[in-house]
């Protein structure tokens, strides 16, 4: 008599409830890995534009660009000739890749509403990039410390309630 060696099927289905219960279990984690991947890619483009920004100030006098936040509401003159942030940095390598967030894309979409995925804030426009001036309440400026200036940060804070920025130093968080 042959001695055969088999798993009944009570066997495959606790296995198979098993490897269900620990595939459940983890998609919760994958979840976060794939967000973490999504926020440092995010970062990393705000590094890249904060890089080029100090391209542009070292070839124009070492001051900031005067950038269109928003194309479709100018907020600056036409004879200033401010343009949005990818055409204005394009010549010191900014692409389009690096100003779209995988991020915002898979959530409010500001990419495909306004071409950028960063919103630039317009206070240090125009300004030294070694010692741009911050306007007080009362009127007076004041010489700001470069890594405490905020040149772009996410529209939204689209990274588990948190935005990202770079700053005039080009260190990014």
């Amino acid at each position: 008599m042959m001695n055969r060696r088999a798993f009944s099927l009570i066997e495959l289905l606790i296995v198979m409830a098993i490897i269900g219960l620990l595939v459940t279990m983890s998609v919760p984690n994958f979840q976060k890995m794939i967000e973490r991947a999504r926020s440092t890619g995010c970062l990393s483009n705000l590094r890249q534009i904060g890089a080029t920004v100090r391209l542009y100030a070292n070839d124009n006098d070492n001051t900031f660009p005067v950038i269109e936040m928003d194309p479709d509401n100018n907020i600056y003159p036409e004879d200033v000739g401010a343009k949005p942030m990818l055409e204005t940095l394009a010549p010191y390598g900014l692409d389009a890749k690096t100003v779209r967030c995988a991020s915002d894309v898979a959530a409010q979409n500001y990419y495909a509403q306004k071409g950028n995925s960063y919103q630039w804030l317009p206070r240090v426009d125009d300004e030294n990039a070694l010692a741009p001036l911050g306007y007080r309440r009362d009127g007076n400026t004041r010489v700001l410390k470069p890594s405490r200036v905020s040149l772009a940060t996410d529209y939204v804070p689209v990274h588990s309630g948190k935005s990202h920025r770079v700053y005039a130093d080009g260190h990014a968080q």
